[in-house]
């Protein structure tokens, strides 16, 4: 076992470079800016080019953590790739990418099926290789929804995007950042709120089916899935924060220097969040959702910590 801080060492991402606008979706469907934006949020997204493919996406983003971690491919030890759209449904895409950074040949494998959480379930498997054997793994996230999604599906077309986060995961040594705590976990009575069943062992293939469009038809029952999150990722970041002794310690530190805390000086001695007692689920939720890492490199300081947190459902 590792007695050091295990931690980021690198982040890299890749997005494509077409552009997709709300008002470019009022083109394919009912709808418009207005529409999307307030439901949403979202203004625009990035859509693959039609020669990308979930490799390319995965390779740009691993190439920029290894960059920034400044580490050769030959010194990663394992490979990660936490994806719903797989480069071919037989073998994994860990191993196409693994080919083409020309890695040594570790253990590459995916984490498929896990939406939303699989990056983060992807670090907390990573943060334990490297505990357990110093391992140095590359985490890579990547979805290219573009071309699995109905374009004519108001609901959920004008959600997704493509786009691809990695990250290289070891040891940081004596005052790096780390990993303090995770928290998962699945809800298996939900499975029928979001997903695609065409193309499994429950409903195969068929031409018939192909025709009807069911290997793009994507359930999301939105109400109950933004229930699902908000609850289960609250309970998930409030549960992870309480294990360390020092998380809120840290959060204090990471809200000083974020205006939106409450506190615009990070030199101020008074703190948004109390130090004997748990924050507010919204807040607990909002700074689960933007961690303040740096890597080594100083790109990204140095000591920031985090806690993680993630559920699938």
């Amino acid at each position: 076992m590792i007695d050091g801080p295990i931690g980021l060492l690198g982040l890299g991402a890749y997005v494509p470079d077409r552009v997709m606008t709300n008002d470019d979706w009022a083109e394919y469907v009912d709808t418009s800016d207005e529409w999307i934006t307030t439901r949403t949020g979202i203004k625009t997204r990035r859509v693959a080019a039609d020669d990308e493919t979930t490799v390319d996406l995965a390779v740009a983003a691993a190439e920029r953590a290894l960059e920034d971690a400044a580490m050769a491919v030959t010194e990663i030890d394992e490979i990660i790739v936490a994806t719903d759209t797989p480069e071919v449904y037989i073998p994994d895409t860990a191993p196409f990418l693994q080919q083409r950074l020309g890695a040594r040949e570790v253990p590459s494998f995916d984490l498929a099926g896990s939406g939303c959480a699989g990056f983060v379930l992807g670090l907390d498997v990573a943060r334990s290789r490297a505990l357990s054997g110093g391992k140095k793994v590359l985490v890579v996230g990547v979805e290219l929804l573009t071309r699995l999604m109905d374009w004519s599906d108001r609901a959920t077309c004008v959600l997704f995007g493509d786009a691809a986060g990695a990250a290289v995961v070891g040891p940081t040594g004596k005052g790096g950042g780390e990993f303090l705590s995770f928290t998962a976990g699945t809800d298996g009575a939900q499975a029928e709120i979001l997903g695609l069943e065409a193309g499994g062992t429950r409903r195969p293939f068929t031409f018939e089916g192909a025709e009807r469009g069911e290997h793009k038809d994507i359930v999301m029952k939105g109400r109950e899935v933004f229930k699902e999150a908000v609850t289960r990722m609250a309970a998930a970041s409030t549960r992870s924060s309480r294990r360390p002794a020092s998380v809120w310690k840290i959060l204090r530190w990471w809200c000083h220097t974020r205006p939106t805390c409450g506190s615009s000086s990070p030199s101020r001695s008074s703190s948004a969040f109390p130090t004997t007692s748990l924050p507010s689920t919204s807040r607990t939720t909002a700074t689960q959702a933007r961690p303040r890492y740096r890597s080594p490199s100083g790109k990204l300081a140095k000591r920031a910590k985090s806690p993680g947190a993630t559920w699938s459902f």
